[in-house]
């Protein structure tokens, strides 16, 4: 892509240009969400690499095979609000602290009841910090 100076952009305007697929969001039934979407006009690998992304010197087309290898295969499951950390699969929780209340006190707690919860589940679970902005305070006042 860069030898023919195309961005991501240009190649997925080219995509969306030539097939006129529409998202319909999501049906939620009972405990699944089931995906709707209107299928455009592509129908194979040869109508997705022969799609026009840009027209160079002397009308020379510049076609989607030309900077990738296209392939049809399963998509993983479509997942909402799946989190990953060092490539593996993780829950993901976020505290976020109310003005007024003190950062050290709230990340205090916070830090037992983790500790508390973690008790509770299955050996093979952890619960990691990854960021505390008690740490950084901490170690600023560490400065004075």
């Amino acid at each position: 892509m860069v030898s023919y100076g195309i961005s991501l952009e240009d190649v997925a305007h080219a995509l969306e240009k030539n097939n006129d697929n529409a998202a319909g969001g999501f049906l939620i039934k009972d405990a699944r969400e089931l995906m709707i979407r209107g299928l455009g006009r592509i129908s194979s690998v040869s109508d997705i690499e022969n799609v026009v992304i840009d027209v160079r010197e002397h009308n020379t087309p510049i076609l989607v095979k030309d900077i990738a290898t296209v392939k049809i295969g399963a998509l993983p499951e479509i997942r909402r609000g799946a989190g990953s950390h060092n490539d593996e699969e993780t829950v993901l929780g976020k505290v976020v602290k109310q003005p007024g209340i003190n950062t050290l006190t709230l990340s205090d707690k916070v830090e037992s009841e983790l500790k508390s919860l973690e008790k509770s589940l299955p050996e093979n679970v952890k619960v990691e910090v990854e960021y505390a902005q008690a740490d950084t305070i901490s170690n600023i006042l560490s400065l004075t």
